[in-house]
């Protein structure tokens, strides 16, 4: 980007100590510079992707095929490190409530959340998977409160001052694909334990050295933190563009009573609104009651996804070398699937979404005829791809119309709510009933994502 696009962004500062006015308000307007807001989506995000995505690799993959963990102890296990992603309607309560934090409206939660992440996903490195599985498993849910919480300033940050929600749905996506697939998946399981496309450097006698990959793994997900930390110090709110106080830097008119508010949205809510007011109010449209049920809806085959490596690791019998060789497929898929929320800003966001649901269930319908047939795994693997790319287009799809109809008074949390719904559907009440299905079909995977195409 040329200077003058950072000139252009920069407060100006005139006496003030560049570091103080770095340090409290930041120096680039987000919701005006193009360039710096998908800068900052993308590295963020990549950041934030990139611990669970490969802790959940090495639980679920390595710890089982490598370490002797049993799947049906550290599958629901490892669901218990999405509890904190369940209370997203908790922290997000406490983001809506506490705006007046001198480093910024949303930023100030996003700077707590981002260093608060990095303090608690140290002592992981020092907790052996093997010997001490529930400790570990304790201990990153603990490292994911703080991220959820920056999450939440950032859904605030998105509904208050952001423009093109579909653009950023791909963004985030994007950087999902980087942060979840193309360095866990591609580099870390792909090259460094599969040796694909060059020989593993952690190579040592003819058999890849695991603990040496943990800690260049550990080290890399800092990295990353560090630079989230700096692009976070970097990022300046701007003027809000949705709710109360449109086009100001403050938090606008507020109601004097509060059925004032719940007649007029344009208002603020009065101080010490109960709650559970508020997110009546923030529900009582048809359209916010409809989204609630497709968030529960949508996420069906996705907890269904988490099944989909023990039909090639048991089913099949591929060792954990063959199937991380074969990551890069999933990255290719990842990057596809960020092609239709970028879409969905341009046509109607209803349309795509009934659109991608239809896809997404045919999908699932020629992944599990494929397996329940027979067919080759070569050809089980193509309809795979298929439906990552699908699903990918309905859930970014989806998470862009909600940022378009919560309500901006209570961002946060009203995001919060659609975001748990979802989370809790996809990582526990799909994941178990998956292991239930499976259970009760002596581990028919045919049968099981003939099941999901329900979902879509």
């Amino acid at each position: 980007m040329s200077e003058g696009v950072f000139d252009a962004e920069l407060v100006e500062t005139g006496d003030v100590d560049f570091t103080e006015s770095f340090f409290s308000t930041g120096k680039v307007d987000i919701g005006k510079s193009r360039f710096f807001r998908y800068l900052w989506f993308f590295g963020v995000y990549i950041a934030f992707a990139l611990p669970y995505a490969f802790y959940n690799q090495w639980a679920l993959t390595v710890g089982v095929n490598d370490y002797g963990l049993d799947k049906d102890i550290i599958v629901p296990l490892f669901m218990a490190t999405q509890i904190p992603f369940f209370l997203r309607p908790v922290w997000g309560s406490v983001v809506d409530k506490r705006t007046s934090i001198s480093f910024g409206r949303r930023r100030s939660w996003i700077l707590i959340g981002v260093i608060g992440h990095i303090g608690l996903l140290i002592p992981l490195a020092f907790i052996p998977l093997s010997s001490s599985p529930s400790l570990w498993v304790a201990m990153l849910a603990l490292a994911l409160i703080p991220r959820v919480i920056a999450e939440q300033g950032i859904a605030g940050l998105m509904v208050d001052y952001l423009p093109d929600p579909g653009a950023i749905g791909a963004s985030i996506a994007y950087a999902f694909r980087i942060g979840a697939s193309v360095i866990p998946g591609l580099i870390i399981m792909g090259w460094w334990i599969g040796g694909v496309p060059f020989e593993s450097p952690f190579l040592v006698d003819g058999k890849v050295e695991l603990d040496g990959v943990l800690f260049a793994a550990n080290i890399l997900i800092l990295i990353g933190l560090g630079g989230a930390l700096v692009l976070a110090l970097l990022m300046r709110e701007g003027v809000r563009l949705r709710g109360p106080g449109i086009d100001s830097l403050d938090q606008g008119p507020v109601a004097a009573t509060i059925e004032d508010a719940e007649q007029n949205p344009e208002l603020n809510w009065p101080e010490n609104t109960p709650l559970k007011t508020r997110l009546k109010a923030a529900f009582s449209t048809r359209t916010s009651r409809l989204c609630l049920l497709v968030a529960l809806l949508v996420p069906l085959g996705d907890g269904f996804e988490t099944w989909f490596r023990y039909y090639f690791l048991e089913d099949l019998g591929w060792s954990t070398e063959r199937w991380a060789g074969w990551s890069w497929l999933f990255v290719i898929a990842g990057f596809l699937g960020l092609i239709g929320p970028a879409i969905s800003d341009f046509i109607d966001r209803r349309k795509a979404l009934m659109s991608f649901a239809a896809a997404a269930m045919i999908s699932y319908l020629l992944l599990g005829g494929a397996m329940l047939t027979g067919m080759s795994w070569w050809l089980v693997m193509t309809t795979w791809v298929l439906v990552l790319i699908t699903t990918d287009w309905l859930i970014f799809t989806f998470m862009a119309s909600i940022i378009e109809i919560s309500d901006p008074r209570i961002a946060a949390t009203h995001m919060g709510v659609y975001q748990s719904v979802q989370a809790i559907s996809s990582t526990t009440l799909m994941v178990l009933f998956g292991q239930l299905i499976l259970k009760l079909t002596n581990d028919s995977y045919g049968t099981l994502y003939l099941l999901a195409a329900i979902g879509p």
